[in-house]
């Protein structure tokens, strides 16, 4: 059986209540204020600070997704490209899927979340060195950046104000990913996706 979650392991392992908070409107950097609705729902534990989106469906988590993976790559260096891949660092992954967003798994009609792993492909250098050419272009893009180098040097997150989550990271065999975690979404709302691109050019 192929292992999901070796890019977002980091992601899931960060496990948070559902907090009141989470019901506030999102604000970018342009000042637009989002009109997604956050549900708390303090009585269950998600895999994502920002629990359920009602108006997201699994369709467009994914137009989202791939919306950002491209807004992402577009202030890296151009030899950059992302390509869907089955395998990191030496093992079976599932690039794309939707799985539960709730810690307890017996949850019934749980809401849900769309996980997306990439491998970044063309790097010309130590792909090492990339992991800054995101935090650059991450925080120029005003989305929430975490993971400092003092923390940890191979790997760095960031959050857009629609809270998507992207972690890139440098595998122990030297590739380096691109990993997207949706917000969660209502069971109702899976489906009707259209196939995942299996390559996303540089901008």
């Amino acid at each position: 059986m192929k292992r999901r979650y070796p890019l977002v392991a980091a992601s899931v392992a960060a496990i948070v209540i559902a907090c009141s908070s989470c019901a506030q409107p999102a604000q970018d950097h342009s000042g637009h204020v989002s009109t997604t609705q956050w549900v708390s729902k303090p009585e269950l534990t998600y895999v994502s600070e920002f629990p359920v989106s009602e108006d997201l469906s699994e369709r467009s988590a994914q137009e989202l997704a791939v919306r950002h993976l491209s807004e992402a790559l577009k202030s890296l260096p151009g030899e950059l490209s992302l390509t869907i891949s089955d395998r990191w660092g030496g093992h079976a992954i599932d690039p794309r899927f939707v799985d539960t967003c709730t810690t307890d798994r017996t949850v019934q009609n749980a809401p849900l979340g769309l996980w997306i792993n990439y491998l970044v492909t063309g790097a010309e250098a130590p792909v090492q060195q990339y992991i800054d050419a995101f935090r650059s272009s991450w925080q120029n893009l005003g989305w929430k950046v975490s993971n400092e180098p003092a923390i940890r040097t191979d790997l760095i997150r960031a959050t857009t104000p629609d809270h998507f989550t992207l972690t890139a990271m440098v595998s122990m065999t030297g590739e380096l990913g691109l990993a997207l975690a949706s917000p969660c979404f209502p069971n109702t709302a899976r489906g009707n996706a259209d196939p995942l691109p299996s390559h996303i050019a540089h901008p």
